[in-house]
């Protein structure tokens, strides 16, 4: 998720330029000259939705293939995960991070498959100028990606970011919604000129990006020598819910269904003991549907009182298949108590449709396997 740049401070000295090594990877991308068009379209098969689940929630943001099974992305995006994916228009992975630099806000992630199409995106050798036109590309919001265009304004730029300073930004009038973070600013050659960082919250129309003598220095040395970071544990499971799909939207599926039914087991526990507590999670389970989901539904109230005396248990999602950028289907099997103590047991069956909304998973449909609804 894009961090809010919370106070500009103005330009940095600047500094002398040092030769950096080469990116890591393969075949350079850049060309003599590029329209937007064709610049867009370079982008477009290397650039991924990056999704990490930690021990409070669900973080999306963009990244980028700079090598075969590397991608890189911000380190807001991928700080405390417990698990990393990433995920594009035709492919997707588990991935590690193997690299990461909080300071600087640049983070290397390893795939367990081959993602994106085509050599990988290559960093420019020389910096941008102002006035140079650039494009970035990136999944605001989580939606489907999306590019926007614009001009570099200034160099060397520094900013204040929840209580440390990013130097040598590169500062430019393209979009950088949140959810962008991490992915790829590129000239019209094609080449990175920066990692997308965030934009001012004043309203002012200003946008920021790691620049790319910052950031191509740090991944070359990750992809020499991988410094694999371990998974984040955390004090108790973020979620009651088993994910058995192995797919690289499993986790954050996961953590989304779990919220919905572990709020509402929270919901029913806290019924008569504190009634304000327990509509808090009803409302919680609530606004993990969609629109339409909730249109089907009813009403919150309707929702509350269909749930009013249930418990969910052995909740699994047991297969995962992409239906399109921001949207799977989800295998999903549990079993229901009603009423909650000692009360009949209904073994349920569903495919859930799940959809990325404002940067998160939400269930958006669902229909009934032919077991669904049998008796424990």
């Amino acid at each position: 998720m894009v961090v809010p740049l919370l106070l500009l401070t103005g330009c940095s000295p600047a500094q002398v330029e040092e030769p950096a090594p080469p990116a890591p990877a393969g075949g350079s991308t850049a060309a003599p000259g590029l329209t937007r068009q064709q610049t867009i379209a370079l982008g477009r098969d290397r650039t991924f939705r990056v999704e990490a689940t930690t021990c409070t929630g669900d973080e999306t943001g963009s990244g980028f293939v700079v090598g075969r099974r590397l991608v890189v992305t911000a380190a807001n995006v991928v700080a405390g995960a417990q698990t990393v994916s990433v995920r594009g228009m035709r492919s997707g992975s588990l991935g590690t991070v193997i690299g990461i630099d909080h300071e600087r806000d640049v983070a290397l992630i390893r795939t367990k498959r081959d993602v994106g199409t085509g050599d990988p995106l290559t960093f420019a050798e020389h910096e941008p100028q102002p006035g140079d036109d650039i494009v970035a590309v990136g999944y605001p919001g989580g939606r489907p990606q999306t590019p926007t265009s614009g001009t570099v304004s200034r160099l060397h730029q520094s900013v204040d970011v929840e209580g440390r300073r990013l130097l040598d930004l590169v500062q430019f009038d393209a979009d950088a919604s949140p959810g962008t973070s991490g992915g790829p600013l590129l000239d019209l050659h094609g080449a990175v000129v920066g990692l997308t960082e965030g934009q001012d919250d004043s309203g002012a129309d200003l946008s920021f990006a790691v620049s790319s003598r910052t950031a191509r220095p740090l991944v070359a040395a990750w992809a020499a020598s991988p410094s694999e970071v371990d998974p984040t544990r955390c004090r108790q499971k973020a979620s009651t819910v088993d994910d058995r799909s192995g797919s690289a939207d499993g986790p954050g599926i996961a953590y989304a269904i779990g919220q919905y039914y572990d709020n509402t087991n929270a919901a029913v526990k806290a019924r008569d003991a504190d009634p304000d507590e327990s509509l808090s999670h009803y409302y919680a389970g609530y606004d993990m549907l969609s629109g339409r989901l909730r249109k089907h539904l009813g009403s919150f109230d309707d929702f509350r009182d269909d749930r009013l005396d249930v418990h969910y248990s052995r909740i699994r999602v047991l297969k995962v298949s992409q239906v399109d950028e921001v949207t799977d289907t989800a295998e999903v099997t549990f079993r229901r108590l009603q009423p909650a103590k000692g009360g009949d047991c209904t073994a349920f069956h569903y495919r859930v449709q799940m959809r990325v909304a404002s940067g998160r998973w939400t269930l958006d449909d669902r229909t009934t396997f032919k077991d669904n609804g049998r008796d424990c």
